[in-house]
């Protein structure tokens, strides 16, 4: 036999076999609030309510007239909606062939109808006719938790009990368990219900369990209440007194299930992949964003969970994400030399990266929701004359939208080469129910002065902006290394031109010629429609440390086809030389 090993329980099962997705086993933990406490650690069924387990069926399993059982089993039902077949043994051919019902011998345990119809047992003597013993029932089978589910069946006493967790709900009597025997003449379904007015009999079509299931442990007595109870966390095999036949699913081979009492009960799993022979192996995640690792058998990559047969040489492709390196690549939490390992046994493979110590450092200096706004766009960068950093950028609230939103200019300052910022200080506050709203800054450092340089956009939108309503330029200084900024000049008088509708400044970055003329580029819109249509890029230059500005080239429009978008300066080596 193979066996397939589980770390832990998967709530939201991922395939583990080559495959196959939809058979786990061993170590199980869970929660106090996940229901019952398992602590012997089975396999499980993983049911997705078209597959379902079945057990040859056999006299083992049959009650003679006032004989004992008992049938547990722990379950884990996904949701209500419908009666889902936990264990049912329950058809007999003779008075199905001839319009009778094949339901008059056996037991049908199913649940998951609603809250209030959860959890059920229909128990029928083989009586020749419809006979329903003792229909037991309770509404406390819940869903999304494990429940430890019993059936015990007492014909001396005419007794049929059901227990959830241990504790009695329901009791039915009826003295003909003493005459009659329950002999069903199918296969046990698990997971699954029968039609049992059919003949020849088929599955109920919609009976089918969707969630987990394990523990599946038929017994030939009828457990006391104690007894009951310490089934939940007793470990059973071929010693276990009166075990007819016991599931634990640790044990499978392709689509044959262990009956690990020793008495050969073998199930078959339907409407599974078939667990493939070999050992498990585990690809382990690097720690996020460091790297990746892939397995390769040949040129085949292999996915975690998997099973490869043992002996079989294997590649580990180990790939460093950018500004890190490959430090070891790891097989069972030991470091190789090399990128080969040859499977044996269940195996799991890793990897771990390091930062590269050249690679530059990564710091958020505008992060999402900080100072009570969601949003923050459009950086700016410049270094000071006392060698500190400051950064500038919109603060756009909860909005991602351009002027004339409200949006606020803001500032930071590091003076340890951006390892860590300042708290934000506001240049140019946005009120736009006011008619104040700012944005799109571009910053430089006067070499003149010393001092910092800051235009940005204000009032209108580039769009909505026309001769009346315009979007306007404003100019902010600082005379102490971006610790505090002036109050925003207008200077929008000093560079609309006639034909603007729409202008805003190219954000970003500043241009210093080695005359000292600070420069910038306007985007413009020489049209009243409201797209991007004769859209043209102005030069526009202060002398005087961003006193007072012109336009330079006023009279040419660039590009000359009309479809100018955010254009930004550069310096040529040879083309300013003043």
């Amino acid at each position: 036999m193979n066996k397939i090993t589980v770390k832990c329980f998967v709530a939201a099962f991922m395939g583990i076999l080559a495959g196959n997705s939809n058979v786990s086993a061993a170590g199980m933990t869970l929660n106090a609030d996940d229901g019952i406490a398992l602590a012997n650690g089975p396999g499980y069924l993983d049911l997705d309510g078209s597959r379902y387990m079945t057990i040859a069926h056999s006299s083992d399993f049959d009650i003679e007239a006032g004989g004992t059982m008992t049938v547990t089993a722990k379950v884990y039902i996904d949701q209500y909606g419908k009666h889902q077949g936990i264990i049912c043994n329950r058809w007999h051919p003779s008075t199905t062939s001839s319009g009778g019902n094949g339901s008059t011998t056996g037991f049908d345990i199913f649940g998951g109808y609603s809250s209030t119809q959860s959890f059920s047992n229909n128990v029928n003597l083989n009586k020749g006719s419809w006979n329903n013993l003792g229909h037991v029932w309770c509404n406390t089978l819940s869903t999304q938790t494990w429940t430890h589910v019993a059936w015990v069946y007492d014909g001396a006493n005419g007794t049929s009990r059901l227990y959830l967790n241990g504790e009695l709900k329901d009791t039915r009597t009826n003295s003909d368990t003493k005459n009659y025997p329950i002999n069903p003449q199918t296969d046990i379904l698990v997971g699954a219900r029968y039609n049992t007015g059919s003949y020849p009999c088929n599955i109920m079509g919609d009976s089918y369990l969707k969630g987990k299931i394990t523990d599946v442990r038929f017994y030939s007595q009828a457990l006391t209440a104690s007894e009951v109870a310490g089934d939940i966390n007793t470990v059973v095999d071929a010693s276990t007194p009166n075990l007819i036949a016991a599931y634990d699913f640790k044990d499978i081979d392709r689509l044959a299930v262990t009956d690990i009492s020793g008495n050969g009960h073998t199930a078959t799993l339907v409407g599974f992949s078939e667990y493939l022979p070999g050992s498990m192996l585990t690809i382990e995640a690097p720690a996020a964003d460091t790297g990746t690792v892939a397995v390769y058998n040949g040129t085949t990559e292999l996915e975690s969970g998997v099973n490869v047969e043992d002996g079989t040489l294997l590649t580990v492709e180990a790939t460093p994400a950018t500004d890190y390196t490959l430090s070891h690549i790891t097989v069972n939490g030991t470091p190789i030399s090399g990128n080969t390992f040859t499977m044996a046994g269940p195996t799991s493979v890793g990897a771990v990266f390091e930062r590269d110590p050249s690679a530059p450092t990564k710091v958020l200096v505008f992060d999402m929701n900080e100072s009570g706004s969601k949003y923050y766009r459009i950086p700016a960068l410049v270094t000071a004359a006392d060698g500190s950093l400051v950064a500038l950028a919109d603060k756009r609230g909860s909005s991602l939208s351009d002027l004339p939103n409200t949006i606020s200019v803001v500032a930071k300052r590091s003076t340890d080469g951006g390892q860590t910022w300042s708290e934000a200080v506001t240049i140019a506050q946005g009120d736009a129910a006011n008619g104040k709203t700012y944005g799109d800054p571009a910053v430089i450092l006067d070499r003149n002065t010393g001092n910092l340089v800051a235009v940005f956009s204000g009032d209108n939108g580039f769009f909505a902006s026309n001769k009346t309503n315009r979007a306007g330029f404003y100019v902010s200084k600082s005379t102490d290394n971006g610790i505090t900024w002036s109050e925003p000049k207008n200077i929008s008088d000093q560079l609309y031109q006639s034909n603007w509708y729409g202008a805003f400044c190219a954000s970003g970055k500043m241009l210093q010629t080695k005359s000292g003329r600070i420069m910038f580029v306007a985007n413009t819109r020489l049209s009243s429609q409201w797209a991007l249509v004769d859209v043209y890029e102005y030069v526009c230059a202060s002398d005087d440390g961003g006193e007072t500005w012109q336009v330079l080239n006023a009279p040419t429009r660039i590009p000359a086809a009309g479809n100018g978008n955010e254009s930004k300066l550069g310096k040529h080596p040879t083309a300013l030389s003043s």
